[in-house]
């Protein structure tokens, strides 16, 4: 898309009248007779620009590069800058595109020489950014052109002039919406459209809103037609993990089945070891009472029966104190059952989310969720092949425990669930199983802290001579199915194009950087500091947007976080009998 060639037009015609007024024939005669010092110059480009006001931009241009000729001639830095900026405006208003850009070009590189000592500079350094922009727009580098109105809103915001920011907005949103980055386009349109109101710039508000309007009907219809093709995805997806995960279902809850058989069937033992005991003791009893009987019938036998009834007395006891002691036992191998099944508890429990596990111990299986929105976070260290080559095994594993260790702590600080480690990856989710409206918030801030304790980390390593690591980080947010697969060994895991993608933000990422997808930052941007990246090229998705999160602006907006996991499992729910 073209911007009006008319908006960039500086000079007006002033109507006939002015015209006759003006004579360069006239004004040349008077500048002849001034003597050629730093003055000069300044009369020189007040003449160009009195002339080309009149629309008689040749005789404007000569005026100009007689102020160049003297400014070298004295060497004056500034005048020549001020001059080769005149004679870039002026080659732009006569379509002359090779001489304007020759001209912007020096302009720019001596003013940017300058700014140490002449801050000033930086608003006429925005507007030479801007007439370089439209430069290259007209010979349709689209490219150059966005790089320049870009140059154009950073230096016009230093210098504090809204006026060049305007149009430097309205550039870089034209020139996005023309490589087909609707997005970006509309975030720029709408802070020119905000600053022209503000400057009561009415043309550029409303060619920027006609714009802004265009671009948001083009990004409405593909984000509709993405979602589409997202829903249909994911939808096959989860219907493919339920299909996968029902063999694992039947077979975990095969097992748990089996279990409470072993334990009835025990049970039901214990009961009837109880019932043959008190048996036995009725049976002793009995036989007491009979010798009792047979005591009292013999006198003339008192003494021999009397030690008979002893001796029955003291079997007696002998058996009830054994049944007591085989009771005693049972009990202890039922406690002893009991802290088993305690330990296997609370294994589950340190290997799944706490809502997994109870869903497990209550129904015999845990049916796969699906997440509608969520963030997951892959790491991974740049160049570990080669730093592993040159450890030893138990060194390697030593670093690497400690390493993950810290991270393991971090994501209890925020509330994130870890999912696994592979080699030197590691992998973890906000936002699941426990909902969490602020996810994405709390996924950056975790990988912005594991990128702080690598820093830490490696200064201590350079300070003892050991090989240090350099950390990738990537996030992406969007919706996953999530549940426990396995039969023998659960495992807690996730599923779904949303852990694709961030895996794909982890490996696109820098060393250092914390890499997030633009669904990530529409999430974050209200409360962190990020840098675009623009369009990155990714394995089976084409190009997206990337951004670098360089730091957290409100800090209160990620306190207090969510509940860590840890914690979430020691409080958990009594588990059932």
């Amino acid at each position: 898309m073209k911007l009006p060639f008319r908006l960039f037009l500086v000079f007006i015609c002033a109507g006939s009248s002015l015209l006759a007024q003006v004579d360069p024939a006239a004004i040349r005669a008077d500048l002849d007779t001034k003597p050629d010092d730093f003055k000069k110059i300044e009369l020189y480009l007040e003449a160009s620009a009195k002339v080309a006001r009149a629309n008689k931009t040749d005789e404007a241009i000569a005026f100009a590069q007689d102020a160049l000729d003297l400014a070298q001639k004295r060497i004056n830095r500034v005048g020549v800058v001020k001059s080769h900026s005149q004679l870039g405006l002026l080659h732009v208003n006569k379509k002359d595109w090779t001489q304007a850009r020759e001209h912007l070009g020096k302009a720019i590189r001596l003013k940017k020489q300058l700014l140490s000592t002449k801050p000033q500079f930086k608003g006429s350094l925005a507007k030479d950014y801007r007439l370089l922009g439209f430069v290259e727009e007209q010979n349709q580098h689209t490219d150059a052109a966005l790089a320049n109105y870009r140059n154009t809103v950073k230096y016009a915001l230093e210098g504090k002039s809204r006026h060049e920011a305007a149009w430097g907005f309205f550039g870089v949103g034209q020139m996005e919406i023309s490589k087909g980055n609707y997005a970006s386009a509309v975030g720029a349109l709408k802070r020119s459209i905000s600053l022209a109101d503000d400057l009561g710039l009415t043309r550029l508000s409303r060619d920027a809103n006609r714009s802004m309007n265009a671009g948001l009907a083009v990004l409405g219809t593909q984000m509709e037609k993405e979602q589409i093709e997202k829903e249909i995805t994911a939808f096959q997806e989860e219907v493919q993990v339920i299909q996968d995960s029902l063999e694992t279902q039947q077979q975990a809850n095969q097992v748990l089945i089996s279990e409470r058989e072993l334990l009835e069937m025990e049970r039901q033992t214990s009961e009837a070891e109880l019932k043959a005991a008190e048996a036995e003791i009725e049976t002793v009893n009995a036989e007491k009472a009979r010798v009792e009987a047979e005591k009292l019938a013999q006198d003339e036998v008192q003494q021999k029966w009397y030690a008979v009834g002893i001796g029955g007395g003291v079997a007696a006891l002998l058996i009830i104190f054994t049944l007591i002691s085989g009771n005693l036992s049972r009990r202890r191998h039922n406690r002893a059952l009991a802290q088993e099944k305690k330990k296997s508890e609370d294994l589950l429990f340190s290997i799944l989310p706490e809502e997994t596990a109870l869903e497990i111990l209550q129904k015999g299986k845990a049916t796969p969720h699906k997440y509608h929105t969520s963030s997951i976070i892959f790491t991974d260290f740049v160049g570990f092949t080669s730093i592993a080559a040159n450890l030893r095994p138990e060194a390697l594993l030593a670093e690497l425990n400690h390493v993950f260790a810290e991270f393991d702590k971090i994501m209890d600080q925020y509330g994130l669930e870890k999912i696994k480690t592979i080699g030197d990856a590691y992998m973890a989710v906000a936002g699941v199983p426990k909902k969490d409206d602020k996810h994405a918030l709390h996924a950056v801030a975790a990988g912005l802290d594991m990128q702080a304790f690598m820093k830490r980390w490696r200064s201590q390593n350079l300070a003892k001579g050991k090989p240090t690591w350099e950390l990738r980080v990537g996030i992406h947010s969007g919706p996953v199915v999530a549940g426990v697969i396995g039969a023998k060994k659960f495992a807690y895991d996730v599923w779904g194009d949303t852990v694709n993608v961030a895996s794909r933000m982890e490996s696109a990422g820098e060393a250092w950087k914390v890499n997030i997808s633009e669904a990530t930052y529409q999430l974050v941007s209200e409360f962190t500091r990020c840098t675009s990246r623009g369009q990155v090229p990714i394995k089976n998705k084409g190009s997206v947007n990337m951004f670098f999160v360089e730091e957290i602006t409100d800090l209160m907006a990620v306190l207090p976080p969510a509940e860590p996991a840890s914690k979430k499992k020691k409080g958990r729910k009594k588990s059932p009998a």
